[in-house]
């Protein structure tokens, strides 16, 4: 993971979302100062009407697996940082929004044990380039992030291959540095922070 700056929200989303979202709690008489009732699910107006925008607004980056998702496979989804049975609430609030991909949401389901993107400090976690193993660092606390590793399991062996195959590409020479930080930030922070960026694409 690495930090995430807070996207401006869409001109449309009150009416298209919040607005929406807002009248069916009304409908379904739910109080949403109160967790959800069992087998509650909010109408998923933000799937429909925001999704695009989400991806849009963040590059197309996962929050927590910080890859570049292809949008048009499908593989993006609205991650709802604080749950939306325990805050319904926040259900339509698109500061309560991280993109992540399909495998990243539904590890983290309802956890509350997982690193927000948006407040995480940098470089909390590190990389071994050559396995792709993650792990945490004492810049935050390491107990935080050694808790989202395991929630989302981020050190698995296909997390770990994705980052290896990453790295391997760039050091192959098959992909820039630019496409790099595009497609898989952290792993370019990586890559920069222990001095393995080619030297014609440093940054002097």
């Amino acid at each position: 993971m690495i930090p995430v700056a807070l996207a401006d929200e869409p001109a449309d989303f009150d009416t298209k979302v919040r607005k929406k979202g807002a009248a069916w709690f009304r409908k379904k008489k739910i109080d949403t100062t109160k967790p959800l009732p069992d087998r509650t699910a909010p109408s998923a107006y933000w799937q429909g009407w925001c999704l695009q925008e989400l991806h849009t607004a963040y590059g197309g980056i996962c929050a927590y697996l910080c890859v570049y998702i292809e949008f048009v496979i499908g593989g993006g989804t609205v991650d709802h940082y604080l749950g939306k049975k325990a805050r319904p609430d926040l259900a339509y609030e698109w500061s309560n929004y991280r993109l992540a991909c399909d495998t990243m949401n539904t590890r983290k389901g309802e956890a509350t044990s997982v690193l927000d993107p948006f407040t995480v400090q940098p470089e909390s976690f590190q990389l071994n380039l050559l396995s792709g193993a993650i792990s945490a660092t004492e810049s935050q606390s390491s107990q935080e992030a050694e808790a989202t590793i395991h929630c989302l399991k981020l050190d698995d062996e296909k997390c770990r291959g994705l980052r290896r195959k990453y790295y391997l590409e760039y050091r192959q020479g098959h992909i820039s540095a630019d496409f790099l930080r595009r497609n898989a930030p952290f792993v370019y922070q990586e890559v920069e922070r222990q001095g393995k960026l080619r030297e014609s694409e440093r940054e002097w």
